[in-house]
């Protein structure tokens, strides 16, 4: 389900008056949040993981990040039929629009007050690509003095995330880099089955002395407040 904004009815109350105490309501519409398993293996010969005692491990370090990996992208950007509907493929996120001669900083804070007048909530992170977040953390005024538009990770007093997944392409063939303001509780990544990393043997592989390491996952996204992610898809554009 996906809250709509809130009838906020809460009031002081006494005992003593007699009065009952007020009712807040608030909408809520129909969503589904679908399943999806994440999964990659890799073949390892049993000759190779035997003399080099560290292979194995290593192996499944790789396959356990590369899960990760994938879910991030699958969290911002998933797009899969009857799968992970990622944030930024949901309709009723904001998308905002910059406003001409406003800095990156600026857009993050009109941002902000965007996604707390829709919902009532202030947003506690910005996530944004890494060349976003490079420009902020280069720009200098007219005396080639740093502006320090991030202070310890964090501008407007909410931490700034780096995410690659922040990345478009639009019709001209221009990739935008972008930007995003948003309440962390606003979306919940849901674990049906825990990251593990399994052995599989076959007949075939037996007989040529190797295995399969297979890493997987099933996870689904619930967004269950989708106004409070503003979206700026092109802070910096880059022609094709």
């Amino acid at each position: 389900m996906q809250a709509a904004r809130i009838d906020n009815k809460a009031a002081g109350w006494k005992r003593s008056s007699g009065e009952q105490k007020k009712q807040s309501a608030i909408g809520w519409e129909p969503a589904t949040a679908s399943l999806e398993t994440i999964a990659h293996w890799i073949p390892i010969a049993k000759q190779s993981a035997k003399r080099y005692s560290d292979l194995e491990t290593t192996i499944n370090n790789e396959l356990m990040d590369g899960l990760r990996m994938t879910c991030d992208a699958k969290a911002l950007c998933g797009a899969e039929a009857g799968g992970i509907g990622g944030v930024l493929k949901e309709d009723k996120i904001q998308k905002f629009s910059a406003v001409a001669g406003d800095k990156l900083t600026d857009h993050a804070r009109r941002m902000i007050t965007k996604s707390l007048m829709a919902t009532g909530i202030h947003p506690d992170r910005i996530v944004v690509h890494p060349l976003v977040k490079e420009a902020m953390d280069l720009a200098k005024d007219d005396t080639d003095a740093y502006l320090a538009l991030t202070i310890g990770g964090a501008t407007w007093g909410l931490p700034v995330v780096e995410d690659i997944n922040m990345t478009s392409t639009d019709s001209s063939g221009a990739t935008n880099y972008g930007m995003m303001a948003y309440w962390g509780g606003a979306a919940t990544w849901l674990t049906a089955d825990t990251a593990e990393v399994t052995v599989g043997l076959v007949d075939k592989q037996l007989i040529e002395n190797s295995y399969t390491l297979l890493a997987e996952s099933t996870h689904a996204l619930k967004i269950v407040y989708p106004e409070s992610f503003v979206y700026l898809e092109a802070a910096i554009n880059v022609p094709a």
